[in-house]
């Protein structure tokens, strides 16, 4: 009698917390494998290899199995820019702008300038803050505006001396 060979097909995911692998297992020879990666939040897919050489960009990989063989799913964490300014231009400073991995924690921290007072901290038109330190974790790019206010000086005025004319608009 004659019986067919049969493989252990391996994949693991590069890094392991990037994504979730179905498919592999042993295969009879010429049996067809589909190895899937489903991405898990926060990465994407970039290919699937065997003995570090890309076989496929896809995150389902079909192949008819002649050996056993161990597949690779590389995956990459997103990053997101975050911008940050001031509004009104100099009337204050924001630190903690830049790039940022997903799921990791951004934190913006304002100081206003002499003659302004911070107002508060929004993203795309919406208040998000209004403390003068704002920590979030990120899981998208954004566009932080810190909002400044002038201070109102008390101004005081007097003519000197007292009988030497009058003061207006004080």
């Amino acid at each position: 009698s004659f019986e067919l060979n049969s493989y252990e097909i391996t994949a693991t995911a590069n890094p392991e917390a990037g994504c979730n692998i179905t498919g592999a297992g042993t295969y009879n020879h010429f049996e067809t494998c589909t190895l899937t990666a489903t991405v898990n939040e926060g990465y994407h897919f970039i290919n699937w290899t065997k003995d570090g050489e890309e076989v496929s960009t896809e995150t389902t990989y079909s192949f008819t199995v002649t050996e056993a063989a161990a597949y690779v799913a590389n995956v990459e964490i997103n990053s997101y820019e975050i911008i940050a300014t001031v509004n009104p231009e100099e009337s204050g400073v924001i630190t903690g702008a830049g790039t940022y991995n997903h799921g990791t924690t951004c934190t913006l921290t304002v100081v206003a300038n002499p003659g302004y007072s911070f107002l508060n901290g929004t993203k795309d038109g919406e208040e998000v803050s209004t403390t003068e330190t704002f920590s979030f974790v990120v899981t998208e790019a954004g566009h932080y505006v810190a909002n400044f206010e002038i201070v109102g000086d008390n101004v005081t005025v007097a003519s000197n001396p007292e009988e030497g004319g009058t003061v207006t608009g004080g």
